[in-house]
């Protein structure tokens, strides 16, 4: 019997093999969620509606002064720019204790959202994004 790589053989090595290649496109995967295009179009309709973000971050999501942070720029003020880390911050929000710019975002910005509506909410902000997602450098 021929060993296979890590001293695992047949089936075993087979098993391991797909769960490395899983985890490996666990984020290609997950990039494919949040740019699904019906996605995207059901976070525009609850960003200019419901979600009530449009208040705060304007139509186009470059901000309004004093309200709301620029969406379109390529800096993530509060989170890595990871789509799980903003569905995260769409419904925790931003607390006085962690504004890195002075304006705190009430949990869910102050609308009655579901979960999956968040989660097409961060899509389509997302999407504003000027430059590929990346996330910030540390400083």
């Amino acid at each position: 019997m021929t060993s296979q790589p890590c001293g695992r053989s047949g089936r075993a090595w087979a098993i391991a093999s797909l769960a490395c290649a899983f985890t490996l496109l666990s984020p290609t995967l997950l990039a494919a969620q949040e740019a699904d295009p019906a996605l995207v179009a059901e976070g525009r309709t609850l960003y200019t509606g419901i979600a009530l973000c449009f208040a705060c971050h304007g139509v186009n999501g470059r901000g309004v002064p004093g309200a709301g942070v620029d969406l379109t720029d390529d800096e993530w003020l509060h989170d890595d720019g990871s789509f799980e880390s903003l569905v995260q911050r769409i419904l925790n929000g931003v607390g006085v204790q962690e504004t890195r710019s002075g304006v705190i975002m009430l949990p869910r910005g102050g609308s009655m959202i579901t979960d999956d509506q968040a989660r097409a909410v961060a899509a389509y902000v997302l999407s504003l994004k000027s430059t590929e997602m990346r996330p910030r450098p540390e400083t």
